[in-house]
């Protein structure tokens, strides 16, 4: 059965508008953004908060490009043997952490066992995983248990991601949280001053890749001096903060009022696509809903617009769609089960609710 499901793009952000022109190093940006992240360690949180501020400072083995299809980021290239069971990584050479010291397979090891440790995707992943281990100074070995089509996915996901953090940070920290934030972005960790900012700034020893940007992936130029991410819970702070130039870029604006901002001499609204997808979770333990006919009840009387129209407003926020995986994943999406969905049928309703009693 199809659960209610409904494609939502509803992440609205506002910053001054900017001519077009060449971008120029220096400067720093000031990012208002809806609170304070609870860790900068990404192997320990799933909170989007930390992703959006820490993948400035740390990367992945495989990150995303433009239709999410998993791509090379610290890796150089990889080959599958063993029938789909052994992945064998070439790490990129040169590649130097905030520390300076150059990052190797002796650092990627650890850093994977720990994520598959704490990680949620980590521990996912690490259920058909066999073992790993270096051989040599840039070449790690992945042995997995069965093939795996989702391996690099979960190598390339930022959120919980499996970033990796130099060896002796990782065993310093155990399971608990990293003290010594060092990664080998294109910014470096400054200073976390609780309540007040995250200071960031731009690593004059990056190495970016050489191949043409691609959405998440290829060449990264980090053209500012610092980045301050400014815990500003309050959206009207936000708002008015960028209005007045105290910050430049506010977070998560309320959609109602994106008609009145977006005509504010100065200012340009941007809304994420995609950002999410919002589903109703039915209790299929206990109540009438274990029912499967009044499941079926309430998915057959479910009419999405005006609940959308509801819940989001404006229609530059939403769209309505079957698929379990969004339009902007061509590789996933799906209309499987479409007939199911926004039916709008009351009759249908009426008649299975009936026939549960």
């Amino acid at each position: 059965m199809r659960l209610v499901l409904v494609l939502v793009t509803s992440l609205l952000v506002v910053a001054p508008a900017l001519a077009q022109e060449q971008p120029r190093t220096g400067g720093t940006v000031k990012v208002a953004m809806i609170g304070e992240p609870p860790s900068l360690d990404l192997h320990t949180t799933t909170a989007v908060i930390t992703q959006q501020i820490m993948w400035h400072v740390f990367e992945t083995l495989y990150t995303f490009d433009r239709q999410y299809n998993p791509i090379p980021f610290l890796v150089d290239r990889h080959t599958v043997t063993d029938n789909g069971r052994t992945y064998t990584f070439e790490l990129r050479r040169g590649v130097r952490f905030h520390n300076g010291r150059e990052m190797t397979a002796e650092d990627v090891v650890p850093s994977l066992q720990r994520w598959g440790r704490l990680a949620t995707p980590g521990r996912a992943i690490w259920k058909t995983v066999e073992g790993i281990e270096a051989k040599g100074t840039h070449t790690v070995v992945l042995y997995l248990k069965e093939p795996s089509a989702v391996l690099l996915m979960g190598l390339a996901r930022p959120n919980n991601g499996a970033v990796i953090y130099p060896k002796d940070v990782v065993v310093a920290a155990g399971d608990q949280a990293i003290k010594d934030i060092i990664g080998t972005g294109p910014y470096r960790f400054v200073e976390h001053k609780p309540d007040r900012h995250i200071k960031l700034a731009r690593f004059k020893d990056y190495s970016a890749r050489a191949d043409a940007p691609n959405f998440y992936g290829g060449k990264r130029v980090a053209y500012l001096d610092e980045i301050l991410f400014i815990p500003v819970p309050d959206v009207a702070v936000r708002v008015a903060g960028v209005q007045s130039g105290e910050y430049h870029f506010g977070q998560q604006i309320k959609q109602d009022q994106y008609e009145r901002l977006k005509h504010v001499p100065g200012l340009e609204m941007g809304i994420i696509k995609p950002s999410a997808w919002s589903t109703a979770v039915l209790n299929h333990k206990q109540g009438i809903m274990t029912d499967k006919r009044v499941r079926q009840a309430l998915q057959a009387a479910l009419d999405m617009e005006p609940i959308m129209a509801a819940a989001f407003g404006d229609k530059a926020f939403y769209r309505v769609d079957p698929g379990l995986m969004h339009l902007e994943q061509p590789q996933w999406h799906s209309k499987a089960g479409a007939e199911y969905y926004n039916q709008k049928n009351p009759d249908k309703a009426r008649n299975l609710s009936k026939e549960a009693g």
